[in-house]
């Protein structure tokens, strides 16, 4: 039951850090690729291009804005449910 109760107070927090988290490592990985001369160069069979033109740079995008959209949302929402200590009225 406590097990319950902690996920449901801070499972929505850790899921959006988790999320960015994982769209900023897509989106500093690089991208391996070979292209055109540079393919054939005779010390490396591999060129790194920026991660722009990788595969992981929109799920990289989209998890990143994902996460920090939920991670905005639930601490939005836990300020505006705290009470006051001192009793002053709004």
């Amino acid at each position: 039951m406590a097990f319950v109760a902690l996920l449901r107070r801070w499972g929505l927090l850790v899921l959006g850090l988790i999320g960015m988290i994982v769209g900023v490592v897509l989106l500093t990985r690089p991208a391996p690729a070979s292209f055109g001369w540079t393919a054939y160069a005779p010390l490396s069979n591999t060129v790194y291009v920026p991660p722009v033109v990788g595969s992981t740079f929109f799920p990289g995008v989209v998890l990143a804005l994902v996460g920090l959209a939920v991670t905005a949302g639930w601490v939005g929402f836990a300020l505006g449910r705290r009470t006051t200590k001192r009793g002053i009225p709004d």
